[in-house]
C-alpha cells in the first residue's frame, strides 16, 4: 500500500472508528510516557531507554491518525461532536504529559 492509499484509507474511516483510532493510540502514548517519567524521576534512566521504541512508533502512528483528523475536522464534527471534544481533552492530557516528562529528560 503507497503512501497516498493509507491515507485514503484513514480519511475513508467512518467517524468514530478514526477517532476511536487515535483517542486509543494517544492513550497508550500518554500512558508509556507516564511511565518513562516515572522511572526518570526515581533515576531509572537505563530503565526508561527502553520505552524509546515503543514511545516513538506511538508518536508516530499519533501523528498520522492526528493528521487525518486535521483533514476531515469538519466531517468529524458534523458526526461525532462529542467524540471529537473528548480527543481534544486527550490532546490535553498529552500535553501535559509532554511538559513534565521534559523536566526530567
Amino acid at each position: 500500500m503507497t503512501a497516498a492509499q493509507r491515507l485514503a484509507a484513514l480519511d475513508d474511516l467512518p467517524a468514530r472508528d478514526l477517532i476511536a483510532f487515535t483517542e486509543g493510540t494517544l492513550r497508550a502514548l500518554v500512558d508509556v510516557m507516564n511511565q518513562e517519567t516515572t522511572l526518570l524521576r526515581a533515576g531509572r534512566h537505563r530503565d526508561s531507554g527502553s520505552l524509546g521504541a515503543e514511545k516513538m512508533r506511538l508518536a508516530q502512528e499519533y501523528v498520522s491518525y492526528s493528521r487525518a483528523v486535521q483533514r476531515q475536522v469538519e466531517r468529524l464534527k458534523a458526526e461525532a461532536p462529542d467524540d471529537v471534544a473528548m480527543l481534544k481533552l486527550g490532546h490535553d492530557k498529552l500535553a501535559t504529559q509532554m511538559a513534565e516528562n521534559l523536566n526530567f529528560v
